[in-house]
């Protein structure tokens, strides 16, 4: 079967050599995934000097494109023009032109910690996604605002609840600062070496066997490793 395609396409590949069609259908089997300029060279047995000006003649027709890939900054992958490159290559929706994109992240962590201080309650990852698709303009995916959430949880800026039902949703409220302040108390409380030394019912200051003044612990807990060589 044959069916005509548009004039676009057909100027794009008016006089175009056969060599220069070889790449463009690599280039198209490679589909959003792209491919290597040194995998393109060893599939196409044309040299990588030659291959560079078959390219460029490609992207000025633009039937293919150039991207660099998230994780690997140095490569050159070729794709068609007409493509969006896959997550894995662009590194997702929190990526911008090959670089994460932290001021959309703090723009969105902002919001969301405004909007949870503002209803003062409990509420889903999809009560804050209609928050900022309405009142910001900010329309991102349910998987990307559960994200957020997950970085303010670990932040321990928010506290999520555990799923009450067999639908498995978890609510985020915020968490309140006095609890913020008790369980720095716990951690710092925590490190302090006496608390799990086993010897701590036979320490006591001046004791010529286990003392406050001659434990090492304490020393390297203290930061007074250094003391004498600093003069304190």
């Amino acid at each position: 079967m044959f069916v005509p395609v548009s004039e676009d396409i057909a100027i794009k590949f008016a006089d175009l050599p056969d060599e220069h069609r070889i790449i463009y259908k690599l280039i198209a089997e490679s589909g959003s995934q792209g491919i290597w300029a040194k995998e393109l060279s060893s599939k196409s047995k044309i040299p990588a000097g030659t291959l560079a000006r078959l390219t460029k003649t490609l992207e000025h027709r633009r039937l293919i494109k150039q991207i660099t890939p998230a994780q690997y900054k140095t490569r050159k992958v070729w794709m068609l023009y007409e493509l969006e490159p896959a997550s894995e290559l662009s590194g997702g929706s929190w990526y911008k032109d090959g670089q994460i994109d932290s001021d959309l992240i703090n723009l969105l962590r902002a919001k969301t910690l405004e909007y949870l201080a503002n209803t003062g309650e409990a509420v889903t990852a999809e009560d804050v996604q209609r928050f900022l698709a309405s009142n910001h303009s900010l329309s991102r995916s349910i998987d990307n605002i559960e994200s957020i959430l997950r970085t303010l949880v670990l932040d321990r800026e928010l506290l999520m609840t555990e799923p009450l039902t067999t639908a498995g949703v978890h609510t985020y409220r915020l968490r309140p600062r006095s609890a913020r302040a008790d369980e720095f108390s716990s951690i710092f409380f925590s490190q302090i070496p006496c608390v799990s030394c086993h010897l701590r019912k036979q320490c006591s200051p001046g004791n010529s066997v286990v003392a406050p003044e001659t434990c090492q612990y304490m020393s390297r807990w203290l930061h007074l490793d250094n003391a004498d060589s600093l003069g304190l």
